[in-house]
């Protein structure tokens, strides 16, 4: 069961788990120096409306740390591995992703039934605001209306069951722009819980390839 000390110790913890391993060469509270340590994230990652609402993930931390003046005196600090977690201790964090949600989703009505959807549901719902923020980090595409073009199509992307759903009328070089864009700029659990963010990033290397298939 979940007690206050464990709801206390959780933002340090989920942070330590990610920033100490990039300052501190064998410092890892996930690595299995720690078995009890290591079964408690576990434990955590297992509750649905910790991962799907509470949990930040590895590039937000990350990329706290890089940012002069948060927790770091003022100055950025050597990061020793930018790779921030392995492509197999992520998939098989993640391999329960979708029963997690499915939990949570019954438990809070208007939420989408699976986490893809959810974040198509995000996008669309703060569309104005994403595209005047994209403005700035989308050179490629001119102009608000393409913008919100993009979006509203990568919105439609996320709401595939198996792979991105298509219309048939993609501009796939657009799409890639705002995908790596939405990737850069969310913040988690800000914007959007991990399982969110793990499955919105996911959709955005899918279309990126893409992009880059068609720009070839």
């Amino acid at each position: 069961k979940v007690s206050f000390a464990d709801c206390a110790w959780a933002p340090f913890l989920e942070r330590y788990a990610v920033q100490l391993p990039l300052l501190h060469e064998g410092l890892d509270p996930r690595g299995g120096q720690w078995p009890y340590l290591a079964r408690w994230y576990d434990a955590m990652e297992d509750l649905p409306f910790y991962s799907a609402r509470v949990q930040g993930d590895a590039q937000s931390w990350a990329r706290v740390l890089a940012m002069a003046g948060y927790g770091n005196a003022g100055s950025i600090p050597s990061l020793l591995n930018r790779q921030y977690e392995t492509e197999e201790s992520r998939e098989n964090r993640d391999s329960n992703s979708g029963d997690l949600w499915a939990t949570y989703a019954r438990s809070n009505p208007g939420t989408a039934l699976s986490a893809r959807a959810e974040v198509a549901r995000i996008i669309t719902e703060n569309r104005e605001n994403l595209v005047r923020d994209a403005r700035r980090f989308c050179p490629g595409i001119s102009g608000d209306s393409a913008i919100d073009e993009a979006l509203r199509s990568v919105a439609f992307a996320l709401t595939g069951e198996d792979g991105l759903q298509e219309h048939g009328s993609e501009n796939w070089a657009a799409m890639g722009q705002v995908a790596e864009y939405l990737c850069e700029r969310v913040c988690v659990p800000r914007d959007m819980g991990r399982l969110q963010a793990t499955a919105m990033r996911a959709c955005a290397s899918e279309i990126v390839e893409r992009a880059s298939e068609v720009i070839v």
